[in-house]
């Protein structure tokens, strides 16, 4: 890599840092649900992201490298924790229906339920509709941009965010007529 490329790599590799730090650990903290595991996996996002540009690879994309990087690295963590593994991620075959567009109505969640209530429940969703909920409803993504960044079809991503709302709205029912 030439003075000049490292030069720009350097400053546009810092900008990432600056922007996607917080959104990247975030991130990682509510699928591994440890502070202290989701710091080492956001030094290691961009350890992995610094080493592949210097060594003069491209990306393309810096938001979708970094996040598929932190998604791989937390595969790495449940495989190494010998946890439930999150190889489940992959839903091929699924079938696709009109059904894979969301209903704005699926958003609204009752007022009733606390902040804190609500992070419990999509922590315990299946990782598959974890992943895309954080993404679209506390990271703030499109479906587009999530469809780019875990390398799925925009009609996949809607599929799972309406099902895992579906999932969502089931958990905190139940729960609510527990609290009864």
């Amino acid at each position: 890599m030439y003075m000049d490329q490292y030069k720009q790599y350097k400053h546009d590799f810092l900008s990432a840092y600056d922007e996607y730090a917080d959104p990247i650990f975030r991130f990682c903290y509510y699928r591994v649900s440890d502070r202290d595991v989701a710091h080492d996996l956001v030094q290691e996002v961009f350890m992995r992201t610094w080493k592949y540009g210097i060594q003069g690879n491209e990306i393309k994309d810096i938001r979708a490298f970094l996040y598929q990087t932190a998604r791989n690295l937390i595969i790495d963590y449940y495989r190494k924790a010998k946890v439930d593994s999150l190889d489940q991620l992959s839903d091929d075959g699924m079938q696709f229906d009109d059904s894979a567009f969301i209903d704005p109505q699926d958003i609204v969640i009752d007022a009733t339920y606390t902040l804190e209530k609500v992070k419990r429940v999509i922590m315990d969703l299946k990782d598959i509709h974890k992943e895309v909920i954080i993404l679209r409803y506390i990271e703030g993504y499109g479906p587009k941009d999530i469809a780019h960044m875990l390398n799925q079809t925009e009609n996949v991503i809607s599929v799972r965010l309406h099902r895992g709302m579906q999932e969502l709205k089931e958990k905190l029912d139940h729960i609510q007529n527990h609290d009864k």
